[in-house]
């Protein structure tokens, strides 16, 4: 896995340059160009210069810019503008090749309003469709990609691994499931080349991945394909993927935790070993560290991209204090979500092997599974909340941050069915927590100003919680399920009345009200918040109560 170097003068970078080949990550990753063009604030947004095209070789790049006769931003500029072409233009809009106008799926939606919503939403698809076409003699950022991409909008010019799972979703409601398929691939290609899925399309994001949820996406793909041959290539790059996630050792995403129970239990956690500042978000991150001594900063940077990692950036979960970017610890937190995730992970996993015959592995991957659903009890569980809690490995405590990743382990069925009791006491928690408004459900109920905080909703917990209530298989579950259904449909529509676009989040004290907050401005598009409205419109009709609509 590639790790980024922590900053040095630039100077000691264009020695160490001479005695080596220059590559495209010595321009976009690390350096005295990087360093330069972001710390000169040319741009509103830290992403885009990472995200330009070089028009010449990197070590043409590289030495032109050391012939500089200085960096004043009119230098800088002229620079950029004889070197560098505007962001993604190595990723051209494409007619995506199973695009229909009426997609028999949302065909069927009863409500005629809702109807000519959800087929305007599918019109979205024809402007998220990307391919990767790189100029001769261009060098960009973007990692190779075989098939057509479909981004989720705004800055977000690449794709994303969790955010590809709803797209996934809503791409099989839109019927195009070979478009779906080609998003799945890129990502399954992606584990081939690297190991892993990177959090995103970019050389930049090869220090970090995202919420694993690869094994999810497959296993969309193939129940409505029943393709049994992208099944059978897929298995092995998913075990793959898997290893990746339980490697052993210190400086891993794996973590043994010792439980009230004196028992030893193997968790998850977000992590990364890259400890300088992220590329995509260069000054933001500087001026984080410039708020803890010199000392601290490369653990602070390795804490901010296991942030990053979660999808989650940023979100008092990862806040030692609950409330500062300078006090995140996110490496000492074991996720509830992360968690659950592995757990659906390894179900999956153990599905696919007995599928193809492979009984051994389907064994040991559900034990595996078995193993982590008592370790999700065991260290997860806090049993005067009503619900499981993320665990602190230094406190050894539950962390007191009140979030609806707390219940994620009912959409990946990490609980006893049949025990009626707790489960009528995590619905209890889950109604009584705050988290629940009248436009969706805020992530937290801590207000810090970033993102992943209240008030903001976003459409994947929305859809993780909507799954995990039906999973209970209790009708006063299934009926506040149809309660957060049928906000999260009013919200969205409300908000695309008013503005014409789809949000990326939204704020949930509000119907139609926007979402706020973080290192970046509100983002139209948008791939997930399409997916999701499209699965509640076909899927959850019957749940929908249209006096809130």
């Amino acid at each position: 896995m590639l790790s980024f170097r922590s900053l040095v003068t630039a100077s000691a970078v264009l020695a160490s340059a001479v005695a080596a080949d220059i590559e495209p990550k010595d321009i976009y990753c690390s350096g005295p160009v990087l360093e330069t063009i972001q710390e000169a604030r040319l741009f509103n947004d830290s992403k885009h210069f990472v995200d330009m095209v070089m028009k010449a070789a990197p070590q043409t790049v590289l030495s032109a810019f050391e012939a500089l006769p200085d960096h004043s931003n009119t230098t800088l500029k002229a620079f950029l503008d004889k070197y560098f072409d505007e962001p993604s233009t190595d990723l051209v809009e494409i007619e995506l090749p199973d695009f229909k106008e009426s997609p028999a799926p949302l065909q069927a939606i009863k409500d005629a309003d809702l109807k000519a919503w959800a087929l305007q939403i599918n019109k979205l698809w024809k402007l998220l469709g990307r391919k990767r076409v790189l100029p001769d003699g261009h060098y960009g950022s973007h990692l190779p990609t075989k098939h057509n991409l479909v981004v989720p909008g705004g800055r977000f010019r690449e794709s994303y691994y969790w955010d590809s799972y709803w797209i996934v979703l809503g791409l099989l409601k839109s019927d195009m499931a070979e478009t779906a398929k080609g998003v799945v691939q890129n990502l399954l290609d992606f584990v081939d080349a690297y190991g892993f899925v990177p959090n995103g399309g970019r050389i930049y994001y090869l220090n970090r991945s995202q919420p694993p949820l690869l094994s999810d996406m497959v296993r969309a793909i193939f129940e409505a394909t029943k393709d049994e041959a992208y099944l059978a290539q897929a298995l092995p790059l998913l075990d793959k993927e898997y290893a990746f996630w339980m490697t052993q050792g210190a400086a891993t995403h794996r973590v043994e935790v010792q439980a009230k129970d004196g028992k030893t239990y193997s968790l998850n956690r977000y992590f990364s070993a890259g400890t300088s500042p992220r590329p995509e978000s260069f000054r933001e991150d500087i001026e984080t560290a410039s708020l803890v001594p010199d000392a601290s900063r490369p653990t602070l940077y390795q804490n901010i991209i296991a942030a990053a990692e979660s999808g989650w950036d940023f979100s008092s979960r990862w806040f030692q204090d609950g409330k500062t970017m300078k006090s995140l610890y996110t490496t000492d937190v074991i996720p509830v979500d992360l968690n659950a995730i592995m757990y659906r992970f390894e179900r999956n996993l153990a599905s696919f092997h007995k599928h193809v015959g492979n009984a051994q592995k389907a064994v040991a991957m559900d034990s595996a599974a078995d193993a982590r659903r008592a370790a999700i009890d065991a260290v997860l569980w806090n049993d005067a909340a009503g619900a499981w809690k993320d665990y602190i490995t230094s406190a050894k405590a539950h962390s007191t941050i009140v979030s609806i990743s707390d219940y994620t382990p009912l959409w990946a069925q990490a609980f006893d069915a049949t025990d009626a009791a707790r489960n009528a006491r995590i619905l209890a928690s889950l109604k009584s927590s705050g988290l629940v408004l009248v436009a969706g459900i805020q992530t937290t109920t801590a207000h810090t100003g970033q993102q992943w905080d209240a008030y903001n909703a976003w459409a994947p917990e929305i859809d993780f919680t909507v799954e995990g209530l039906l999973r209970l298989n209790a009708s006063e579950a299934t009926a506040y399920a149809g309660k957060i259904v049928s906000d999260w449909v009013a919200t969205g529509h409300s908000a695309y009345k008013q503005t014409g676009y789809m949000l990326e989040k939204y704020n949930a004290s509000v119907v139609g009200g926007l979402g706020s907050g973080g290192e970046y401005d509100l983002q139209f598009g948008f791939g997930w918040t399409n997916g999701v409205i499209l699965k509640f419109l076909t899927e959850y009709q019957d749940l929908l109560q249209h006096d809130h609509c």
